[in-house]
């Protein structure tokens, strides 16, 4: 079974859009000398209703430098738990230099994926409830970006600053597909720490996977940490925050 990966073409690291935004690549000049923040961070989800605070989830992230066949990498793992429910352990390693993808691994109770990267070649597999496996076999015309996990680290990656607008295109292996997503930054807040108030870019994330939903983040300046993120629908449905210590 082979299944062919609705990538552009164009191996441009930077692609201009009609309405302003770019489509940021793997190897934009952007990204030059880019980092991610070592170390781990505890996040805790809860639902906003009514004034009601209501837990949903806990996840614990830490990414780590480390060199493969002579390669440097970033190692981002996640143990993600519902209250109550379900987990999930997600792995993914990529490339330090430009972020691009290598192996990207999850496994649940009722779901579970590995894809890898090497050559020009996406290959792996899909295990989704209640559906056949997909068998994943393409060639890609440029390197991508790993799909965001629970906590969307590959952010924290960008250099934020006032009036940035871009589109970030990343490979998501459970649609076995790109996936573009919106990153604006609206502007500048700050946030309340451990007594300590802290400067934030606050971005606009754009569209969630909730339908009507959209996904702010406030991001630390100095650290490049994401220190909150509030997922809004409509003035009458319920909130989405997780907050990370």
């Amino acid at each position: 079974m082979r299944f062919t990966l609705n990538l552009f073409v164009a191996v441009m690291a930077v692609v201009s859009l009609s309405h302003g935004q770019e489509t940021i690549r793997v190897g934009a000049p952007m990204l030059a000398g880019a980092t991610l923040p070592l170390g781990t961070t505890y996040i805790e989800s809860f639902k906003v209703e009514k004034g009601i605070h209501t837990p949903i989830n806990q996840s614990i992230q830490t990414i780590v430098r480390s060199v493969e066949d002579g390669v440097t990498v970033y190692q981002v793992s996640i143990v993600h738990w519902a209250i109550g429910g379900d987990s999930a352990l997600t792995s993914i390693t990529l490339r330090e230099k430009d972020f691009s993808l290598l192996r990207h691994k999850v496994k649940a109770p009722r779901d579970s994926a590995v894809v890898m990267y090497s050559s020009g070649h996406l290959s792996g597999w899909v295990v989704l409830p209640e559906r056949p496996i997909l068998l994943i076999d393409a060639k890609v015309p440029a390197l991508v970006f790993p799909l965001d996990g629970p906590s969307p680290w590959l952010l924290s990656a960008f250099p934020l600053g006032e009036n940035l607008s871009i589109i970030l295109p990343r490979y998501s292996m459970w649609d076995n597909r790109e996936v573009l997503s919106e990153l604006k930054v609206v502007g500048t807040e700050t946030l309340e720490r451990a007594g300590m108030n802290i400067e934030c870019w606050k971005v606009d994330n754009g569209p969630f996977a909730i339908p009507g939903y959209r996904a702010y983040r406030w991001v630390d300046k100095k650290t490049k940490k994401i220190l909150q993120t509030v997922l809004r629908g409509k003035a009458d449905q319920p909130e989405y925050w997780s907050i990370a210590e």
